[in-house]
C-alpha cells in the first residue's frame, strides 16, 4: 500500500482504518507529520502508537522531568502529553498553548503580563510606592521618595509601577497570607483586600474568557470557609475593614501589654513581701542573738533594727549598733549580778568579804571580766557595800 500522510489527528475519522503509522520528525518545511502504511489500524490506535513514539528532544524532557522530581506514572503523563503535543506542534502556536493551559486550570499569564513579571525582581519591588503593598508595618520611617525604610515592613505586592493590579501577584498573595507571621487581625484584613481587589479584577475581565468556571472555583477555595456567605468587598468597605482590623488588632495587644504588667507588678509586689518578711526574720534573729537584754522582745527589736537600716546611712547604723551593744553588755551585767546578789548568794563575813564573793560570781557568769572589773562593778551597784566597807576598816574589822 502506499503511505498516506496525516498532518493533523482530527483529520483521522474515528471510524477511519489507516495503515501503520510512523512519525517523521522533520520534512521539507522542518514540520513534523504522520505517515500510515501497512496494516489497518483504528484511530485509538494511532493515538496509542504517537504516545508511545518517542518525541524530538526526548532526553532534554527526561532531564527537566527529573529536575522536577517527578517519577512513575506522573512522569509518564508528562512524557505523553510532550509526544500528543509534538504531533501538532505545526498547529500550536503559544497563543492555543495558553489557551488550553487556561482552560485546563493552569494559572498562566499572558504573554504582556509573562513580560511584567520577568521584570519583578528585588530593585523593582523596592522601587514600587507603598500603595503597592496589601500591608505596610508601623514603625518605619519615610525616605525621599515617600517610601517606608526598612523596606522589610512592606508585605505582599499587589500593584506595578503604574499602579495597576497586577493579577499573578495578587494571586500569589492570597495563597501567601495564611503562611505569613503576621498577627492573624491584620492577615485576615490584608485577604480580605486581596479578595475584593481579585472581585474587581474578574469583573473587568469577564467578557474576555479568561475568568473560567475553574478559575472561580480555584478563587472560591481560596476564601476561609463560613456558615454564611460573605459578600465581595467594596473598595470603600475594604479600607474601613483593613482600618477596623488595625484598630483591633492595636486594642488587643494594648489590652495583653496592660494584662502583663499587671501581672508583673503582681509577682514584683509579691516578691517584696517576701524578700521584706526575709529581712524582717534575719533582724529578728539578730536583735535574739546581739541584743537579748535590751528592752522589748526580739521581735520589737528587730523591728527596730529594720528601720534603722532602711532609713540611715551605713556609718550612723554602726555608730547605733555599737551604742545598742555597749547598753545590752550593761544590762547583761546588772542582770547577772541581780541573779548573784540575791538573797541566799552572797557569803557571810566582812563587807569586803561580801563584796569579793559577789565578784567571784560576777566572774563565773561573765569570765572576761577581771577581778577589779567585776569588784568595781559591784561597787557601782551596790554602794552601801562600799560605805560597810569603809566602816569596817575603820574599826579594824575589814582587811
Amino acid at each position: 500500500m502506499g503511505r498516506k500522510q496525516v498532518t493533523r489527528l482530527d483529520r483521522v475519522p474515528e471510524r477511519d482504518m489507516v495503515e501503520e503509522l510512523s512519525i517523521v520528525e522533520s520534512g521539507a518545511q522542518g514540520q513534523a507529520f504522520l505517515l500510515t502504511k501497512g496494516q489497518r489500524m483504528h484511530a485509538r490506535e494511532i493515538l496509542k502508537v504517537v504516545i508511545e513514539t518517542t518525541a524530538p528532544r526526548e532526553k532534554d524532557l527526561a532531564a527537566l522531568i527529573a529536575k522536577h522530581g517527578l517519577t512513575g506514572i506522573e512522569a509518564d503523563m508528562v512524557v505523553g502529553a510532550a509526544r500528543l503535543l509534538s504531533g501538532v506542534q505545526d498547529l500550536a502556536t503559544d497563543e492555543l498553548l495558553r489557551g488550553v493551559a487556561k482552560i485546563v486550570g493552569y494559572d498562566v499569564p499572558d504573554e504582556d503580563e509573562q513580560v511584567e513579571q520577568v521584570e519583578w525582581d528585588a530593585v523593582y519591588i523596592n522601587d514600587l510606592p507603598d500603595d503597592a503593598f496589601l500591608y505596610v508595618e508601623d514603625g518605619g520611617e519615610k525616605d525621599d521618595a515617600g517610601k517606608t525604610v526598612p523596606r522589610s515592613l512592606r508585605h505582599f505586592p499587589v500593584r506595578n509601577a503604574a499602579g495597576n493590579v497586577d493579577l499573578p501577584h495578587l494571586r500569589n498573595a492570597l495563597s501567601r497570607i495564611p503562611q505569613s507571621s503576621l498577627p492573624e487581625s491584620v492577615r485576615d484584613a490584608a485577604a480580605a483586600r486581596a479578595r475584593a481587589l481579585l472581585a474587581e479584577a474578574t469583573e473587568e475581565t469577564k467578557g474576555d474568557g479568561v475568568a473560567t468556571d475553574e478559575r472561580r472555583e480555584e478563587e472560591t477555595e481560596m476564601q476561609p470557609n463560613t456558615d454564611q456567605a460573605t459578600p465581595a468587598l467594596k473598595a470603600d468597605d475594604t479600607t474601613r475593614a483593613d482600618v477596623a482590623a488595625l484598630q483591633k488588632a492595636s486594642a488587643e495587644k494594648d489590652a495583653a501589654l496592660a494584662k502583663q504588667a499587671t501581672e508583673i507588678e503582681a509577682l514584683r509586689k509579691s516578691h517584696g513581701e517576701l524578700l521584706d518578711s526575709i529581712r524582717t526574720e534575719q533582724f529578728v534573729q539578730k536583735a535574739a542573738t546581739e541584743f537579748a537584754h535590751l528592752p522589748g522582745t526580739a521581735a520589737e527589736v528587730g523591728s527596730l533594727l529594720k528601720v534603722l537600716h532602711d532609713q540611715l546611712d551605713a556609718d550612723t547604723v554602726a555608730k547605733v549598733e555599737r551604742m545598742l551593744a555597749t547598753a545590752n553588755a550593761s544590762l547583761k551585767t546588772e542582770k547577772m549580778f541581780h541573779q548573784v546578789s540575791a538573797p541566799g548568794r552572797a557569803s557571810a563575813g566582812s563587807a569586803w568579804e561580801r563584796i569579793n564573793a559577789l565578784a567571784g560570781e560576777l566572774r563565773k557568769v561573765d569570765p572576761k571580766l577581771t577581778t577589779q572589773q567585776a569588784v568595781s562593778r559591784v561597787l557601782e551597784l551596790h554602794p552601801e557595800l562600799r560605805q560597810i566597807e569603809k566602816a569596817e576598816r575603820k574599826a579594824g574589822l575589814g582587811r
